[in-house]
C-alpha cells in the first residue's frame, strides 16, 4: 500500500469566519493537513512553524514593508506562499506569492489551485480567465436578457449549473452587473446589438 505525501498547511487569516470557511474546504482534501490557523505573521515567526509546506496568508495581515518582501520574514526553507485575496493586489506584491486564492473561488478552484501550487505550476497557468464555450453561451443568453430558467431550458442544463456559470463568468471578468455583462458581450462581439 503506497502512502501519498500529506502536505502541512498553515493559514494566516485574522477573520475566524473566513478562516473557518477555507479550512472546511481544505480539510476535504486528503493530501493536505491543516496544522494551525493563526491571526498574523508575527505568530508564525514566534511559533517557528518551519514544518509548514504551504503558508496561506491574507495580504491584509501584512504591513506595507512586509508585503513588499514577505519572503524575508520567513525561514530559509520557506514554504509555498499562497495569498488569500479579499481585494485586488498590486502585481509587484502578487509576484511574491506562488498562487492566489480569492474569496469568490469555488471549492473546485481552491482545490485545483492548491494542487497546482504543490506541483510547482506557475500562477499564470492556474488563473486562466478565458471563458469556456459553455460560459460564452450563458454570457450571450444573459446579455440577451434571458432568465436563469430560460437559459436552463435553452442550453439543456440545470438552473444550478446556470447559476454556477454566471458566478464564474462574473469572477473571471470582474463584472457583476447584467448591464456590464451585456456591454462586455457587445464590445467583444459575443452578441450583436441588433439581437438584444
Amino acid at each position: 500500500m503506497s502512502s501519498a505525501k500529506v502536505y502541512q498547511v498553515l493559514l494566516v487569516e485574522p477573520s475566524p469566519l473566513v478562516g473557518a470557511g477555507l479550512l472546511a474546504i481544505l480539510s476535504k482534501l486528503r493530501e493536505m493537513h491543516i496544522i494551525d490557523h493563526i491571526a498574523d505573521l508575527s505568530e508564525f515567526v514566534e511559533r517557528r512553524h518551519a514544518m509548514a509546506d504551504v503558508l496561506i496568508i491574507a495580504p491584509s495581515t501584512l504591513s506595507h514593508a512586509e508585503l513588499r518582501n514577505v519572503r524575508r520574514y520567513l525561514p530559509l526553507q520557506a514554504p509555498k506562499l499562497v495569498a488569500l485575496l479579499s481585494s485586488p493586489m498590486e502585481e509587484a506584491h502578487a509576484a511574491q506569492f506562488d498562487a492566489t486564492i480569492g474569496l469568490y473561488d469555488t471549492h473546485e478552484q481552491v482545490a485545483q489551485k492548491m494542487r497546482f501550487v504543490l506541483k510547482g505550476t506557475p500562477q499564470e497557468a492556474i488563473d486562466s480567465n478565458e471563458l469556456t464555450e459553455r460560459e460564452l453561451a450563458v454570457l450571450a443568453c444573459v446579455a440577451k436578457g434571458l432568465t436563469n430558467k430560460e437559459i436552463s431550458n435553452m442550453l439543456n442544463i440545470s438552473i444550478n449549473t446556470v447559476t454556477t456559470h454566471r458566478k464564474r463568468i462574473s469572477h473571471k471578468l470582474g463584472i457583476y452587473s447584467i448591464s456590464g455583462i451585456t456591454a462586455y458581450a457587445i464590445m467583444n462581439k459575443i452578441v450583436n446589438i441588433t439581437d438584444l
